[in-house]
């Protein structure tokens, strides 16, 4: 007999509602969010699942493919068609949403959506790292300026980095308050210079992988 979970995912709690292909409710309850429990849960009923599915969030792609690994029939369902389903619902509950989707999967009704690789997810998770960072550089390298301006000092605009700094360095040290100031802020930038360099050397690994 076929069956269909839904797994409405939370931070710490997963609800999950198994439903037969006649739309009954053979099993739900609710499980810590972690791929074991979910199997724990799930397994009693693995020969008979014909899809187990999951809307998009920042929790799915480790759930979805450890679930996978384990031999489960994953699908992961978009978000907002799952929303539009959801809302139509008199009650909201995690486990009433679970019972939803896993309707949704029973009727037909659900849209897959793709889950990214882990490569995939590194390549996010590096990029926003580094854009992070440039913001950082880039608001530091404008507060130095700032700082300065008032005392006359201009630095050169069109300047890399190493030249920035140097001629930041040279424009204070005849003032020891400012200059220890300063130093603080171009000890940041040259931190952050050595972190950016890093995350370079992981974007080219990446890459090479490909």
């Amino acid at each position: 007999m076929a069956m269909f979970a839904g797994l409405d995912v939370g931070g710490k709690r997963t609800a999950v509602c198994v439903v037969s292909a006649a739309g009954k409710v053979v099993w739900r309850g609710m499980v810590d969010t972690h791929p074991e429990m979910i199997d724990t849960a799930l397994k009693r009923f693995a020969r008979e699942l014909t899809r187990v599915g999951l809307e998009s969030g920042p929790f799915t792609p480790h759930l979805f493919r450890s679930l996978a690994a384990m031999g489960y029939p994953m699908i992961c369902m978009d978000a907002r068609r799952a929303a539009d389903a959801l809302k139509g619902r008199r009650i909201k509950s995690d486990k009433g949403d679970a019972f939803a989707l896993a309707e949704m999967l029973r009727t037909g009704l659900s849209t897959s959506v793709h889950v990214k690789s882990v490569d995939g997810h590194r390549l996010k998770t590096l990029l926003g790292a580094r854009d992070q960072l440039v913001k950082v550089k880039r608001s530091l390298g404008n507060q130095v300026r700032g700082l300065l301006r008032p005392f006359g000092i201009k630095l050169p605009s069109r300047a890399g980095m190493k030249k920035f700094m140097e001629a930041a360095y040279r424009a204070t040290q005849s003032d020891p308050l400012m200059h220890a100031s300063i130093k603080a802020l171009l000890e940041s930038l040259a931190s952050i210079e050595a972190q950016l360099a890093k995350l370079d050397d992981g974007l080219k690994e990446l890459s090479r992988r490909k």
